[in-house]
């Protein structure tokens, strides 16, 4: 396959060739100079292995005729469509700079924000507008997700990458044996390979805004088969327990995009634009309509976008959940319990003490100079302490714990070495499913688990955690490097043991070195873009954590 670099430089037509973007499943991306407008656009360039191929050509014909019919201000602009000497298709489209929804979230999420539920909802409905366009023209996006959202200076989301959208009209292009979409973010339906339309779409924008309002993609697994058996058989997390301050109707939209059942659904794009004006405007932005017809979609009370976030705050236990509220009832019947079972006892004890009281009296008269026996009742039935003159020794005092016995087991009681199986000296590309396994003898407590780290310039990112080994004492993660890294490079993954509500580490393991390439070998399985036949998940391990703050630690080569 052609290095990416060789076309940098070049002319193509008017296009002045700057600098190579990134490399997708079909198509490679660069920046060019259009030399006649004197403008920077993408030039999108099919992979020279797909342009002998019919299929994949029209395909990709087909996304740049899709994206020229959508005349909308969120959807992103062609240009024109073309050929290279190479005879590779190449489609010339606007250039959005300012980089993708997908990248927002991250930075958001590094910084333990969210977006403000003004911007949020005004981004869906500019998202659900675009939607409706594109439906109206009968084409079905088939893969929404954040990364195929960009945003423009003014924070304005602009719809691309319809390449493997569904066009009626052209049935056939997409009768293959294999699922189009990303597993994050696909609908039931096509996940089971059924039929699919506009609500389709519906149900990948229903994920983006839970995504948007929790801070956190409703369904994860460790392998992409978990996340697909979760999008057809169980439900997320319930928003409002997540983010028990949103309007109700807020969390209304989201769970109806999200129905499992199309027909439950909304069952058209405009349908979901009208929710959400009406949430707009409960959220104090309501929607505006301008002379040109586009709609303001700025928060009013502000007069430009809402770019920043909102601090997640995790709720109060009683507000969240119903089981506190249990949990008190018990309480107080407790406390009902106690007081009625010492309501009992009173009258035990004061006639007790009203007997003693007798006998010590009785005592005192008939006795001037008590015998040893009468001392010993009297001792006995008063219970005085004897008084002495005499300093106690230290074994008459309260011995306390030693400070070892408040240290937490966890910290004091790993040992061993962390084990790295695979991959070890090995390169990649952003596209390939790789598989980390390491060894690790013994059992995990039930607050541990692994976590995998990839280190690059000195900072760490965290990828996948899992508490159980996949057989015996052998523990493994999966998964396409493109959904975990972003861009190719040198990296060094290791592995961390960790515990539940422990900040430090409890055991590291060394670091092994992964290059990952930026020309990717011949394949029609996308980076962005996951190409999978169901079949029976793989049991899913995952924990959330905070990510490690970033440090600096040298690399340790596998052993050879």
């Amino acid at each position: 396959m052609a290095d990416p670099s060789d076309l940098v430089g070049q002319q193509i037509g008017q296009y002045q060739v700057r600098q190579h973007l990134a490399r997708g499943g079909m198509a490679d991306v660069y920046l060019a100079l259009d030399t006649d407008l004197q403008r920077q656009v993408v030039l999108k360039v099919l992979l020279p292995n797909f342009a002998q191929d019919s299929g994949f050509v029209e395909r990709f014909r087909r996304e740049a005729q899709a994206m020229a019919q959508l005349h909308h201000p969120n959807v992103v602009q062609v240009y024109a469509i073309g050929t290279t000497g190479n005879r590779q298709p190449y489609i010339a489209m606007q250039f959005v700079p300012e980089g993708t929804l997908a990248e927002k979230l991250a930075d958001l999420g590094r910084r333990k924000e969210i977006l403000t539920t003004p911007y949020a909802l005004a981004l869906a409905r500019q998202v659900a507008d675009a939607l409706a366009a594109a439906h109206r023209k009968g084409i079905v996006h088939r893969d929404l997700k954040p990364s195929n959202i960009l945003l423009d200076a003014h924070g304005k989301p602009l719809l691309t990458d319809l390449g493997i959208a569904a066009v009626e009209s052209n049935p056939r292009l997409t009768q293959t044996n294999v699922l189009l979409g990303t597993p994050h973010y696909m609908s039931p339906e096509q996940v089971k390979g059924e039929p699919v339309d506009g609500r389709t779409d519906l149900y990948s924008l229903g994920i983006i805004l839970y995504e948007l309002f929790a801070g956190m993609r409703p369904f994860t697994a460790d392998v992409q088969w978990g996340v697909l058996h979760k999008q057809i058989y169980e439900e997320a997390r319930p928003l409002h327990l997540i983010r028990p301050d949103l309007a109700t109707k807020v969390i209304a939209i989201v769970e109806k995009c999200m129905r499992k059942a199309p027909e439950e659904r909304y069952q058209s794009a405009e349908e979901l634009v009208a929710a959400l004006d009406q949430a707009l405007h409960l959220a104090g932005a309501p929607g505006q309509q301008a002379v040109s017809g586009a709609w303001l979609w700025q928060p009013p009370e502000t007069g430009k976008l809402v770019t920043g976030g909102s601090k997640i705050v995790p709720p109060p236990p009683a507000t969240v959940v119903s089981e506190p509220a249990v949990e008190t009832l018990a309480r107080l019947r407790r406390r009902w319990s106690y007081a009625l079972l010492l309501l009992l006892l009173l009258p035990i004890c004061a006639f007790g003490g009203w007997q003693v009281w007798l006998r010590t009296q009785a005592t005192s008269v008939d006795t001037v100079t008590p015998t040893p026996e009468t001392a010993v009742a009297q001792d006995t039935s008063v219970a005085q302490l004897p008084v002495s003159n005499t300093v106690p020794t230290p074994t008459d005092t309260a011995v306390l714990p030693t400070p070892t016995a408040t240290v937490e087991p966890t910290m004091t009681a790993v040992t061993g070495e962390i084990e790295l199986v695979r991959p070890g000296d090995e390169t990649f590309t952003l596209a390939d499913e790789v598989q980390f396994t390491w060894r690790w003898p013994a059992a995990l407590t039930a607050d541990q688990l692994f976590t995998l780290y990839f280190e690059a310039d000195g900072k760490e990112m965290r990828a996948m955690s899992v508490e159980k080994p996949f057989s015996g004492s052998l523990f493994r993660l999966q998964f396409v490097l493109g959904d975990i890294l972003e861009m190719p490079g040198v990296y060094h993954w290791f592995i961390r043991l960790e515990a539940e509500g422990v900040d430090d580490p409890l055991l590291e393991s060394d670091s092994w070195e992964l290059v990952v390439e930026t020309m990717a070998e011949a394949t029609a399985t996308a980076t962005t873009t996951a190409r999978v036949v169901p079949a029976t998940p793989a049991p899913t391990n995952t924990a959330t954590r905070p990510a490690a703050t970033a440090t600096s630690r040298p690399p340790t080569a596998p052993p050879p």
